[in-house]
Order: structure tokens, then sequence, then C-alpha cells
């Protein structure tokens, strides 16, 4: 009889185990770095973590555009304006151009605080450095923990010096 305990009692261990491996290597969450992200997913969204090289629980991931950051939709919540510390754009190749990502520091994709443009492919895995492009009155505001929009563009959309990555 413990012979039978035993040897059941390793059938669900192993297929446990083979459950829980299964699951852990399919999914690259939950913290890979960015070039992982971009290296690994090539699935057309771009991405923010609120760390930086794009550790942290992820703020959000959106293949379209989101005008607020701060309001539920567009694949971000009100838990990711102010917040993103790194970013990924992980577009994927638009017929019409549109792969490149304006972040905002402003709603409404307003660039009257600046703006950055990430191209497809890139990541900044810290922000810290980075500002946007002036504003109108020559001011540059830091980019990290400040953005508050995006909108997939054209790269000819991106005045020169805006992009980043």
């Amino acid at each position: 009889m413990n012979k039978i305990r035993y040897s059941l009692a390793a059938v669900v261990l192993a297929g446990a185990t083979a459950s829980m491996t299964g699951t852990a290597s399919a999914d690259p969450w939950p913290f890979p770095t960015c070039s992982e992200i971009q290296t690994s997913t090539g699935d057309g969204y771009v991405y923010a973590f609120p760390n930086q090289n794009c550790q942290g629980n992820r703020l959000g991931r959106s293949q379209g555009n989101d005008s607020d950051w701060g309001q539920p939709g567009g694949g971000f919540t009100d838990s990711a304006t102010d917040r993103a510390r790194s970013v990924v754009n992980n577009g994927q190749v638009d017929p019409n151009g549109y792969n490149v990502v304006a972040l905002y520091d402003y709603t409404a994709y307003s660039w009257q605080w600046g703006y950055r443009c990430l191209d497809r492919g890139d990541w900044v895995t810290d922000l810290v450095g980075h500002t946007y492009t002036p504003n109108p009155n020559g001011t540059r505001t830091k980019m990290a923990y400040t953005i508050s929009s995006h909108q997939w563009v054209k790269k000819s959309a991106c005045a020169a010096g805006s992009m980043i990555g």
C-alpha cells in the first residue's frame, strides 16, 4: 500500500512541476528587461513601466492612441499617468508609416509642455536623463514620471532632435 501512495505522490508532484514550468517558460512576465520585451514580443504595442529597465508592474500597453493615461481605456489606466520611467515601442510595420510613438507631457496629445518620439523597435531604459522638446516658451521639462498621453505618428511628424531611444 505504501508503494502505491509513494507512486501516486510522485505522479502528482511531477504533474504539478510540469504545469508550473510550462506556464513560467511560456510567459516572459513579470519582470523582463526592456530589450527582452522588444525582442520577445513584437506585438505592436507601446509599453511603459514605473522603474528603470522595464522593471515593476507594467503601467500599461497599447496598440492604439491614448489621449489620457489618467483615465480608463486606451491601454493605460488612472494609475499610469505621470509614473513612467522606462518605455518600449514594439510597434509593427504600418503601411501608412504610423509606427513611431509620440509621448506627451500633457493630455490630449498637447505638446504645449513638450513631446518626444520613440521609433519602432526602440526603448529607453531610464527616462531620468531625458527631457521633452522645448515648449513654446523654451522650457525643457523632464520626461521621467511625467508622460500623460501618447499617439502613433509618422516619423516625419517628429521635429528634428525629438527622437529618443
